[in-house]
């Protein structure tokens, strides 16, 4: 009887090991293009709404910006990426990845990493809205600024056959 107990919690000892052991999250990371991220924005606060229209007239000098550029770079400007928070004197530049994460287990989620921060964040991109974070509290959310194009001036055309110029005073 005693030799069928311990054999019985050796075998619900070992039960309870294997199913304490971790799934294997298997993490698949794909780049993503950054053509949609390319260009500056301006963090949602105060005066800018995600209806603003905010262009190279608005006061951007006290907002929270992100530039990212063709060359995968970030530039951060009166804030910090990693922890999202704004701070008015700081600003850095560095790389970035764009790229989705899917697992067998959360399903897929885009990011962006930035060279000076240890993880990637969760973005979510929707038109010209950028939202960085979880969700809520733990999140900021960055309106597109617009940029015109710049207007070539207008070159007056000139006559095919350009008459002599005529002395108004002599009548001819």
């Amino acid at each position: 009887m005693r030799k069928i107990k311990n054999t019985l919690y050796i075998l619900v000892l070992a039960i309870g090991i294997s199913s304490c052991t971790k799934d294997d999250v298997e993490v698949v990371r794909n780049p993503l293009d950054t053509t949609e991220l390319i260009g500056k924005w301006a963090k949602i606060e105060r005066d800018i709404t995600a209806e603003t229209v905010v262009d190279e007239t608005t006061n951007l000098d006290s907002i929270k910006l992100l530039e990212f550029t063709a060359e995968n770079s970030l530039t951060v400007t009166r804030g910090n990426f990693c922890n999202l928070s704004s701070v008015h004197n700081d600003s850095k530049s560095g790389s970035f990845e764009y790229y989705s994460t899917s697992t067998n287990v959360n399903g897929t989620m885009d990011r962006i990493k930035f060279e000076l921060c240890g993880n990637g964040m969760p973005v979510t991109l929707q038109g010209d809205i950028l939202t960085l974070g979880f969700g809520g509290d733990a999140s900021e959310r960055y309106k597109r600024v617009s940029v015109t194009p710049p207007v070539d001036p207008e070159v007056p055309e000139e006559p095919e056959n350009p008459e002599e110029p005529t002395d108004p005073g002599t009548g001819g």
